[in-house]
């Protein structure tokens, strides 16, 4: 259920995801030197390949967050779930350092299955404006051909230094936050039915 609810999440960020990541791809390569400004970039890509352009590398972006987000909810849950199993605590018990490496191992895990995918993405958004679309297995293929397997991970271990850290913050607040709203909740509703 937490896979399948996380692969549908991951589908609708798409599409906010895509093309804010587009920019991003663009600005950083940013040959032309357009202007480094957001509104400059977008009002030159609809100009140049219409409203569809924001799009471009969609589909990988899609193939990405798909199994990304569902993996990273899945793996997520199941270290607490395992936790509370060992330990004989509900999960609402779980204590906030295993939130904490919960977190930082989803966020770990779910970059590691999906950046041979990213790089893939990165690469179909940086093809320039007016350009031929490549298809994603076109441009994987032809990436693999040219610089062979290892181009695939590069820049990997830097991802996962970073989503260590990132990831088991964010769980580690998320949990904390909804245990003290947890508590909240409690207090207001035996106030609540004291004084009714």
């Amino acid at each position: 259920m937490v896979t399948i609810a996380g692969s549908i999440g991951g589908f609708a960020c798409a599409f906010v995801t895509g093309p804010v990541e587009l920019f991003k791809v663009r600005q950083q390569v940013n040959e032309k030197k357009i202007g480094l400004r957001t509104v400059s970039l977008v009002k030159n890509m609809v100009a140049v390949d219409g409203f569809s352009g924001l799009y471009r590398g969609l589909t990988a972006t899609l193939v990405r967050d798909v199994p990304s987000y569902g993996s990273y909810f899945w793996s997520y849950e199941l270290i607490r779930r395992l936790y509370a199993d060992r330990f004989g605590c509900s999960l609402a018990e779980v204590p906030g350092f295993v939130d904490f490496l919960a977190g930082g191992v989803a966020g770990c895990l779910s970059w590691t299955i999906i950046y041979p995918i990213d790089v893939v993405k990165s690469r179909l958004q940086m093809q320039g404006e007016g350009s031929v679309r490549e298809g994603f297995f076109h441009c994987a293929k032809r990436i693999y051909s040219t610089q062979g397997w290892r181009v695939f991970g590069k820049g990997l271990g830097l991802t996962v230094a970073r989503a260590f850290p990132v990831n088991a913050t964010i769980f580690y607040f998320h949990g904390s936050t909804v245990k003290i709203l947890s508590l909240l909740q409690e207090s207001y509703l035996s106030l609540k039915v004291g004084t009714g």
